[in-house]
């Protein structure tokens, strides 16, 4: 399983934004904030998107934070087991 862990601060906005592809080879992600689970989603699109906000968060604290992305399984004849970050804003 992938799993990608962003320690965070927010000193001066408000909120974090996840920044992905959607494709063919797509694969469920599960997106955890502060150590819940808050957002599931499958990247599966039949046409390939290169950057496309996934998740986003708004109303935060000023505060630290922590972000995981975590690959849950794959999806659709062509998924790929992997777990692709563009960035995170």
């Amino acid at each position: 399983m992938s799993v990608f862990t962003l320690p965070f601060s927010v000193p001066s906005g408000t909120g974090i934004e996840y920044i992905g592809s959607l494709g063919d080879s797509g694969s469920i992600l599960s997106v955890h904030l502060d150590g819940s689970e808050v957002y599931r989603f499958d990247r599966y699109n039949p046409t390939y998107v290169c950057a496309t906000s996934l998740y986003r968060k708004s109303g935060m604290t000023h505060q630290y934070h922590t972000i995981v992305v975590r690959l849950e399984a794959t999806s659709g004849p062509l998924a790929k087991p992997y777990l692709q970050v563009k960035e995170f804003q």
